[in-house]
């Protein structure tokens, strides 16, 4: 199989994904981030679906947003966080289903556990 260099790339590139990964490798910014799959919500409203506290929450929402996968909008007292960028939504999309994938494929052909000899 051959792999086209036109699609490969370059280290500044490779340094942008590492930080995307970095940011979304994190559990408490991935459980944010799905809450607001569903829509805007408050900071109130994040803290209540995660069941983080909320200065946990408002660290992350800061983090997102400052990277540009986040939206923010204040509204009277309130401040309503939206999903930002659709690559967010992509990525999660596309490790999910690969995920999924490869419980149905480990599911037909379980791994057999490793065996040591003494």
């Amino acid at each position: 199989m051959s792999t086209s260099t036109k699609h490969l790339p370059d280290d500044t590139m490779i340094t942008q994904m590492a930080q995307i990964f970095q940011i979304m490798g994190d559990e408490s910014r991935l459980k944010i981030l799905r809450t607001l799959m569903g829509g805007p919500l408050t900071v109130n409203e994040i803290v209540a679906s995660t069941g983080q506290s909320q200065a946990n929450v408002s660290k992350h929402l800061s983090l997102l947003t400052r990277n540009g996968m986040l939206a923010r909008r204040k509204q009277g007292t309130r401040v309503w966080y939206s999903i930002k960028d659709p690559m967010v939504i992509a990525l999660c999309d596309a490790v999910c289903q690969n995920r999924s994938k490869a419980t149905e494929s480990h599911l037909k052909n379980p791994i057999e556990p490793f065996e040591t000899k003494p």
